[in-house]
């Protein structure tokens, strides 16, 4: 009982199956919740190996067939799926921005959504006149 009493009085203590965390379940001063991006020499034995696993020919002709069989079953989901690839690893991939709502601006949104054509006019009329 004494432990118990003595961890809870010290939380900066670790705890019994982290000791990166405290008896609360917080982390101690010092650590970090992120494990952090992989070291250089990490990522450089990643891309060793799909290099072997796929050199830069093996691609070009992978890329090639799967092209021709886009182009041949006249999909254009797969023509931009491999444009979308292509593009992405020759100027990188555009910033993905998004808009979070707040919950009124999500009641009104539904709201507007659940008037009829008289109600939204005079709306619209209300607004116009400022």
């Amino acid at each position: 009982m004494s432990i118990i009493i003595d961890q809870v009085l010290t939380p900066d203590a670790p705890h019994p199956t982290d000791p990166q965390r405290n008896v609360a379940g917080q982390f101690v001063k010092g650590s970090s919740a992120s494990p952090g991006r992989r070291k250089r020499s990490e990522e450089q034995a990643i891309l060793t190996a799909i290099d072997a696993a796929c050199p830069p020919e093996e691609l070009q002709k992978l890329l090639g067939e799967a092209i021709t069989w886009a182009r041949e079953y006249k999909s254009p989901k797969a023509v931009m799926a491999i444009a979308q690839f292509v593009v992405g690893y020759r100027i990188g991939t555009p910033v993905q921005r998004s808009i979070s709502a707040s919950g009124k601006l999500e009641n009104l949104l539904s709201r507007l959504g659940e008037m009829d054509e008289d109600e939204f006019s005079v709306l619209e009329a209300e607004m116009r006149r400022g």
